[in-house]
């Protein structure tokens, strides 16, 4: 078993975090259950990613897109940190996505398993998704109720 470069750099980048509280979501038991998904999907992309297969890259269309999408992530984060941005606004729609900055980084790692041709990445990627969207969606609600 090797180290994925390719993954780890992603992994790394798409893994970035700003200190700071947010509101917290509701505490029902379908967030309990996002919340457990979204960590272990987190947990699961980071060592799929690092530990990817990197002799299975696909061609360069793929690595054109996941770099578009981190760069899209990392500068919405840049953006938001030279601004003095309120974290709230992390949480902000972009036209007809509610949640953009948590659904761009579960495309990006969705994408890189495919152009890296690791299931393991795709599996984790999708608990991800189950996890990150809806504690985001509950979270952005709860920033727009919050003066």
């Amino acid at each position: 078993m090797s180290v994925s470069v390719a993954g780890t750099v992603i992994a790394a980048l798409v893994l970035l975090r700003l200190p700071g509280a947010l509101p917290d979501p509701p505490r029902r038991l379908a967030l309990r259950v996002s919340t457990v998904l979204e960590r272990l999907g987190q947990v699961g992309c980071l060592a799929a990613a690092v530990l990817a297969p990197g002799s299975g890259t696909r061609s360069w269309p793929w690595a054109v897109l996941v770099a578009l999408l981190v760069s899209l992530y990392i500068g919405r984060w840049v953006v938001l940190v030279t601004c003095g941005a309120d974290k709230r606004e992390l949480f902000a729609p972009w036209g007809v996505i509610p949640v953009p900055m948590a659904v761009i980084p579960v495309l990006a790692f969705a994408v890189t398993a495919v152009w890296l041709c690791a299931p393991w990445l795709a599996a984790a990627s999708g608990a991800l998704a189950l996890g990150h969207i809806p504690v985001s969606l509950a979270v952005a609600r709860s920033c727009r109720s919050t003066p």
